[in-house]
């Protein structure tokens, strides 16, 4: 039997639109505010958790409205509405607290099964409200789910939108306040329809009570970190929070000043003044560190430093005499905040001096667009262990050490220049060994002859477990001089060489995967995946292989070694968790109380609609936001701009639902041929043609991909099918393919995971005509 709407029409068409849109804004920014939680307090890796705990609290509660059974009168409906909205906004407090207090290392999670448990449980309450709420409100008007759903979506995308300036404005525990302060409008709103003064008064109250709350805690005073991934917090001179890290500045036992990204992540901020006693001492040192060493072959020189943080690169190159320095950081907070503001003078005003020129960019996308060239481009071990663009759904992708990138770094050198990158480097080679495998793939693409002749690897000890690799490439063969030069610095320093070009005595696996006259054969059977990486794969950090796994599993460890070998593993837990807790949350009840939730045999094709629909969209979600982390430049823009114009897009595809639902896949698989090709031709552009690029690709494709769900829910509604099982199904799907995105991404690569988001959306056509038949 049809299921008859709730509610009048006018009624839903006029008054419901709104709250519902403050309830799916405060959800996506409580969504993203609770990732960059999570990649402080916790690590990066679990920041992936959050798309689960959002997706299962909102289909838990979806199945909760259904066995509440919601009432037609809708005064009543709106003021459950409300009381649901309110119970949401108080639910933030604890969940803050728990977060906030949670002082385990959750790189081991069979060690802390009860702790993250607990943490996930509690983290999904106030979703689970919303879930009530959205679920309660398109039951109430299942024949205006169109309308309902653009609001739905249309709230979700400003919540994406909103997230920037608050979390910049107010950092990350008073972000999270600030979105219990929008639900608790979200009840008044709701009150307002119901004509309940008392929830009215009582959600006025809660919300100026939160916004007193969180002016009281602007410098931390109530709410506030207090362990960085089981460590307490240091003693902290200064920190703050953007849409992608939080920066802190802390004095270390030497007496150092160090900038942290995310309590992981380090750079020290050097004090030499080269104009006094310090700078002299700075200066005889030069070139007894690895690091160094590019700029002693182009001494005096243009430099360009990618990734200058605090300032450590843009020191050598003084010291090395650099007339012209280019330093190109990401982080505006480190820029702007630290070493130009509260830190410039103990810095000796370092990134002000005036051969010194800092752009705030993405290191990668500035090397693109740039016309200049430079004699040493330098890269010291840059990079971070946080949830950034992607960082909510991607596996710490890297564009910085990819196949194009080094392609890129060689163009842009002059005649005699040089390229020095600097990584970490274990007991084991991989991360430096891989690099230098993505720097010979480079050097082949550019038909460099005898690539063997244009890199120097040099090691350094730093301790027991860890050193730092430093990979020279030059544009040209390097000579019997340079080699000399660099040999002449090593004896009295903690350096070795790996390989040096013309040297028969080279052993070790670096000199083995250059020399190699099959290297395609030494990288296969290595015991790490050292391949190289390219943009469409960009996982440079990923060197367990699977075919290894198990052995993994049991070598774990606490290093930063089994962070990447390991990663492997993390995925196959991330998978069983989201599978376990779907399992829990949303078909155990639903099997529970069959009799609350009828499934016949015409709803199979429903519920399969469903699947594919959350699968095909998270898929594409994702891929796109990883497209456009390098050609925006910022990783905010790629998250922002990508969701909010996908979710604007679909929303206004819901609204059209109606007339249009098979094209999706089409659209998408030609989008994919039309992506790689317009990001190349406008990589050199100015921002604001970029943002029109962007418009023009994912506005089309998030216009067709809104159209498909509603239509769904709207035949489940006419038909035997239960609209509770499709929302299930639907959040299961996008949970579980959450995971499969990052799996797809790095197994295969971004282009093919499109490709197969669009292959589910051709499998939701498929279904619709089967769906038709049953309504």
């Amino acid at each position: 039997m049809a299921a008859e709407p709730l509610i009048d029409a006018p009624t839903r068409g006029r008054q419901f639109g709104f709250p519902l849109f403050l309830t799916t804004a405060s959800v996506l920014t409580l969504e993203l505010s609770l990732t960059r939680l999570f990649s402080v307090v916790l690590f990066y890796h679990y920041a992936f958790l959050v798309i689960s705990i959002a997706l299962l609290g909102l289909a838990a509660g979806a199945i909760v409205a259904r066995l509440m059974r919601t009432t037609g009168d809708p005064a009543t409906h709106a003021r459950r509405m409300a009381v649901t909205c309110l119970l949401a906004s108080v639910s933030i407090l604890p969940l803050l607290f728990a977060i906030l207090n949670t002082d385990i290392w959750l790189v081991t999670p069979w060690q802390a099964f009860g702790t993250l448990s607990s943490l996930y449980l509690i983290c999904m309450i106030p979703f689970g409200f919303a879930g009530f709420v959205i679920s309660s409100v398109m039951r109430a008007g299942s024949d205006r789910i169109s309308t309902l759903y653009f609001f739905d979506l249309f709230g979700a995308a400003c919540g994406g939108i909103l997230f920037v300036p608050l979390i910049d404005v107010l950092g990350g525990p008073n972000t999270v306040l600030a979105v219990g302060g929008l639900w608790s409008c979200a009840a008044i709103a709701w009150g307002v329809i119901a004509r309940a003064r008392r929830i009215v008064t009582l959600s006025l109250a809660l919300f100026v009570g939160i916004v007193l709350v969180v002016a009281f805690n602007m410098h931390g005073a109530l709410f506030d970190v207090r362990y960085l991934r089981g460590a307490p917090r240091k003693n902290e001179l200064f920190a703050r929070w953007n849409s992608f890290s939080r920066i802190s500045v802390f004095r270390a036992s030497n007496n150092t000043l160090w900038i942290e990204i995310d309590g992981g992540a380090g750079t020290v901020i050097p004090r030499v003044d080269f104009r006094g006693e310090s700078g002299r001492i700075y200066r005889a040192n030069f070139g007894r560190y690895s690091p160094d060493l590019g700029f002693l072959l182009t001494p005096r020189r243009r430099s360009l430093i990618i990734g200058a943080g605090g300032g450590i690169d843009i020191a050598r190159a003084v010291a090395a005499g650099s007339r012209s320095i280019t330093a190109v950081e990401i982080n505006p907070i480190i820029a702007r905040d630290v070493m130009e503001g509260r830190f410039w003078n103990y810095s000796q005003r370092l990134y002000t001096r005036p051969e010194v020129r800092v752009v705030i960019e993405d290191g990668r996308t500035f090397v693109q667009r740039t016309t200049e060239r430079y004699d040493t481009i330098q890269m010291s071990q840059v990079d971070t262990w946080a949830s950034s663009a992607a960082g909510a759904y991607a596996l710490t992708e890297n564009y910085l050490y990819t196949v194009e990138a080094i392609e890129n770094y060689v163009s842009k050198l002059t005649p005699e220049g040089v390229v020095s990158i600097t990584r970490w480097e274990f007991t084991r080679p991989r991360e430096t060994l891989r690099l230098v495998s993505v720097v010979l793939e480079a050097l082949d693409r550019l038909k460099v002859p005898n690539p063997e002749q244009h890199i120097v690897v040099v090691l350094e000890a730093v301790n027991k477990v860890q050193t730092m690799g430093t990979v020279l490439i030059r544009g040209r063969p390097f000579t019997a001089g340079d080699i000399d030069l660099l040999r002449r610095r090593l004896p009295g320093t903690a350096m070795r060489t790996a390989y040096v070009p013309g040297d028969r005595e080279s052993t070790g696996p670096f000199a083995a995967l250059i020399l190699s006259s099959d290297r395609r054969s030494f990288i296969t059977h290595y015991p790490f995946d050292i391949r190289p990486v390219f943009d469409d794969r960009p996982f440079f950090f990923f060197t367990g292989r699977w075919s290894n796994f198990w052995q993994d599993v049991f070598a774990f460890d606490m290093t930063g070694d089994a962070l990447n070998t390991g990663a492997q593993f993390l995925l196959l837990a991330l998978l069983i968790a989201s599978a376990v807790t779907v399992c829990l949350f949303l078909f155990a009840p639903l099997l529970l109380f069959r009799r609350a939730f009828p499934l016949g045999r015409a709803a199979f094709p429903f519920l399969a609609f469903a699947v594919a629909v959350g699968i095909g969209f998270i898929l594409v979600e994702v891929a796109l936001i990883q497209k456009f982390v390098v050609f925006l430049g910022q990783p905010v823009y790629s998250l922002t701009v990508v969701i909010f114009l996908l979710l604007v897009a679909s929303s206004l595809g819901s609204r059209l639902s109606s007339r249009f639902r098979d094209a999706v896949a089409l659209v998408i698989i030609g989008e994919v041929f039309l992506i790689g090709t317009l990001i190349r031709v406008y990589q050199p552009a100015v921002i604001e043609q970029k943002m029109a690029v962007v418009v023009l690709l994912v506005c089309p494709l998030g216009f067709v991909m809104g159209m498909p769900f509603p239509s769904a829910l709207r035949l489940a509604a006419r038909s035997a099918a239960s609209i509770e099982w499709v929302w299930a199904l639907n959040a299961a799907a996008t949970v579980l393919g959450s995971v499969l995105a990052i799996f797809l991404a790095v197994t295969l690569g971004i282009t093919q995971s499109i490709l197969i988001g669009g292959l589910a959306y051709g499998a939701a056509a498929f279904l619709a005509s089967r769906m038709d038949q049953n309504k």
